[in-house]
């Protein structure tokens, strides 16, 4: 058998040499001197295809030879990227060496044709802007990319997108969708796991700055989406193979530590993890090895924390929380710069037996700082739920103006009496005129978390920092919290304002406005209040802030197996609900013109009907109300006092009072949603207009379909996807929030939660004094770092950083 098949291949090369190939003077001298001819491109593909099914055979490399010989360069070009896209290696390889083809790259490169893009086409299979290193990395051809890259032939990187530069315009100009071919075949061979592996010298960082840039591409180039997504999950797979090739501790700590230029031997604990998860490498993040590693980091110095019991858990917090206030004077005062893993603690009674250096250990230890933030943050929620309770029970009708403040009553009578204006009656019920302690405590907290934001801008940058979901949100919260207490403050002066001039009683009768005023400001009496009061509108902030305060222990409940996943499919629920809040609006805004136009008259019919008996109002005028357009829909109706003439008047439709006013308007057709609207709602009463009523009827049936039973059903479909597809990857999903929770607290920075950073602006201008006066003693000689700068250590660039070292 083997003799047969080495026959059948002498003979199948003997074939290709004397009967396609013609005959030379090299090859048989007794045949006249002529110059060779060449083959077409057709006869090139046809051997080069013959000479794949016999390479297996061992071919000799004198056919791949005579072949190149007898071909001209395009021929050539395209017998290599045929080889290459058959998977012929030594064919190619062969190809690559022969001494026409290097004179012919070398012509090329010497012509300034380094892509091919403005080459024309000859009827090719592949592209003139592909060239067999581009082909050779999207195949994963190692032999023939590590070939072509000693050469020093390198795949030219797109420029961005939107470059404006001569090169680019020049291309977009001649062909647009050849040159989003051209940037999508580029980006594939870059992308490629046998150009990183061979061209990069960091493929981890090489691959986290190109997913990076596919990412954006698949955003903005929208028609090749997919193609770009499909390259995106390639190479974060290729990241997870190489993941895969680690196998002890050692090598793992110097892939994740990697840091700097990558020719650099530049080494930061856990930086490339780091890089990783501002990137959003999910797959990557989420693999056992570097969840070991986090993990192994997370409760480093605990003494086997992470395997304990929940009562030896339970002990650590207790007497961590006990012990706290009395570590954190001797951290401000001796701070220590040494890493922890070298100390561990099995329980923070411990530190009491140890020196004053090893408490800035205790408390730079991440699972220590992330539980003093929940500490924290509970003592806050804690007393706005006390601040809520107090505020309703310090207003009595007993605690009155008349009971309280005899003098000022006093002149606060005679004023009612000489003027007769009977202002709040004869005595009334006093605001809440004093801060509570409560009051001051969550001021204070205010404060320090404000103080606290300004120095994580400070540290990494606004731009990076609002990055970051979570810190907008805090913006927004502190902000409201803000405007919520200077508004209390506020009716408090304005309180202390009124007493005090009502307590002086001069001339009150000479300015009633002022004397009303001060009374307004001491009056608790809601009915005279006006809409827009400060304490009015403290309480609606007070109250939306509450809401945000709750909402914001979200941050943490990716640490819980259980919680998180949760928490990340209620996230991806709010995207769908705010994609289908657009889509509403548009269907609102078209039943909005439909409904105005078809009761616009019985709105505003009281500017133009005579007649003064008067028909009920349209329950239609009073049911659509839901934009400010629908209030004309029915404004004749509200309007027709000003219009009609006659004395016989028709009772006003129902529709005005549905459809009167913007408020109404909007509650209508807003709650008509949930089922509490009314088929009446677009009745005329005794108006005798049939064909209104039924168009009216028909467009508030095509309201519900499209409400009711389309848009709410396509939504809870969305919400229904969101979570399948968050359940399907649940366990990369919860480690890759989990792992960024964990990384916000293991940055080196900020050491002491709230209030308590407070703290640190006199200790950091203590030391700013101190170091002034140790320049001003040693101005000529350099003297070592002071006691105050051992162990503080620069709050890490973390890019999204949400609490990195705020505990």
């Amino acid at each position: 058998m083997a003799n047969d098949v080495r026959n059948h291949t002498d003979n199948s090369a003997l074939f290709l040499r004397y009967t396609i190939h013609p005959l030379t003077p090299d090859s048989h001298p007794h045949i006249p001197n002529r110059e060779a001819p060449t083959l077409s491109i057709s006869q090139v593909k046809a051997e080069i295809f013959y000479a794949h099914s016999v390479s297996n055979f061992s071919l000799p490399e004198l056919l791949v030879e005579k072949l190149i010989y007898l071909s001209n360069p395009d021929n050539i070009h395209e017998a290599v990227l045929q080889a290459i896209d058959a998977g012929s290696t030594n064919i190619a390889e062969v190809s690559l060496r022969h001494p026409r083809y290097l004179e012919t790259s070398k012509r090329m490169r010497r012509m300034g044709d380094t892509d091919g893009f403005f080459k024309p086409e000859r009827g090719s299979q592949f592209p003139s802007y592909v060239t067999p290193l581009n082909l050779a990395a999207q195949k994963n051809q190692f032999v023939i990319v590590q070939l072509l890259l000693q050469r020093g032939e390198i795949i030219c990187k797109p420029h961005k997108f939107s470059c404006g530069c001569q090169e680019c315009t020049n291309k977009r100009k001649y062909d647009q969708l050849r040159s989003a071919k051209w940037r999508l075949n580029a980006y594939r061979g870059l992308a490629s796991e046998a150009y990183i592996s061979l061209c990069s010298n960091d493929p981890f960082l090489t691959g986290f700055e190109l997913c990076a840039e596919i990412q954006k591409l698949a955003d903005t180039e929208l028609i090749f989406r997919r193609e770009y997504t499909d390259l995106d999950t390639q190479l974060k797979s290729y990241l997870v193979k190489l993941l895969d090739r680690v196998w002890t501790q050692r090598e793992l700590t110097a892939v994740l530590d990697k840091t700097g230029h990558p020719t650099e031997d530049k080494f930061e604990s856990l930086a490339r993890f780091r890089l990783a998860v501002e990137h959003k490498q999910k797959s990557f993040v989420s693999h056992p090895n570097c969840q070991q590693r986090i993990a192994r980091y997370w409760y480093e110095g605990l003494g086997g924390m992470d395997t304990a019991t929940w009562y030896k858990r339970l002990a650590f917090l207790f007497s961590g929380i006990f012990l706290y206030p009395i570590m954190v004077p001797v951290f401000l005062v001796m701070p220590d710069s040494k890493h922890p893993s070298r100390m561990f603690l099995s329980t923070p009674v411990s530190f009491l037996f140890s020196s004053p250096q090893q408490v800035g250990k205790i408390l730079r230890l991440p699972a220590v700082k992330f539980i003093s933030h929940i500490i924290s943050y509970i003592v806050f929620l804690i007393l706005i739920i006390i601040s809520s309770i107090e505020s309703v029970g310090l207003i009595s009708k007993t605690n009155t103006l008349g009971s309280n403040f005899p003098k000022a009553y006093q002149h606060y009578t005679r004023f009612r009496n000489v003027t007769g204006n009977d202002v709040y009656g004869y005595d009334f019920p006093l605001r809440r005129h004093e801060p509570l302690v409560t009051d001051y405590m969550i001021s204070l907290w205010i404060m320090a978390m404000i103080i606290l934001e300004c120095q994580e801008m400070w540290d990494v940058g606004y731009k990076i920092h609002f990055d970051n979901v979570y810190n907008m949100a805090d913006f927004v919260l502190l902000s409201v919290y803000t405007a919520t207490f200077t508004l209390r403050y506020y009716v408090v002066y304005k309180w202390n304002q009124g007493l005090d001039g009502l307590e002086a009683g001069k001339a009150l009768e000479k300015h009633p406005r002022i004397t009303e005023e001060y009374a307004y400001w001491l009056n608790a009496d809601r009915r005279f209040w006006s809409s827009t009061d400060p304490e009015n509108m403290a309480e609606g902030l007070f109250a939306v802030a509450n809401i945000v305060s709750l909402l914001r222990i979200s941050y943490l409940l990716p640490a819980n197996q259980t919680l998180g996943p949760l928490q990340i499919s209620l996230g991806r629920m709010v995207n769908d609900i705010l994609k289908f809040v657009a889509i509403v609006i548009i269907v609102f805004s078209a039943f909005m013109v439909a409904l105005r136009n078809l009761f616009a008259y019985y709105s505003n019919r009281d500017n133009i009907e005579m007649n003064s008996s008067r028909i009920a109002t349209p329950l239609a005028v009073e049911f659509y109300a839901f934009m400010v357009a629908l209030r004309n829909l029915f404004a004749y109706y509200s309007n027709r006092d000003n219009i009609e003439m006659n004395s016989s008047r028709i009772a006003t439709p129902l529709a005005v009072e549905f459809y009167g006013d913007e408020r109404s308007m909007f509650q209508t057709v807003f709650w008509s949603i949930y089922g509490r609207g009314k088929r009446e709602a677009v009745t005329l009463g005794a108006y005798n207009n049939q064909l209104t009523e039924v168009i009216g009827e028909l467009i508030d049936a095509m309201y519900h379909i499209t409400i009711v039973i389309v848009l709410l059903n396509i939504l809870i479909a969305m919400m229904s996807r969101s979570f399948e597809k968050i359940a399907e990857e649940a366990d990369v999903e919860w480690k890759f929030a989990r792992s960024a929770l964990y990384m916000d607290y293991i940055s080196k920075g900020r050491v002491l939660p709230v209030p308590m950073n407070m703290l640190e602006i006199p200790h950091e201008l203590i030391k700013v004094v101190f170091r002034w006066l140790l320049q001003f003693k040693h101005k000529t000689e350099d003297f070592p770092p002071d006691d105050f700068d051992r162990g503080r250590r620069p709050a890490a660039n973390l890019p999204g950083s949400r609490r990195g070292g705020k505990v």
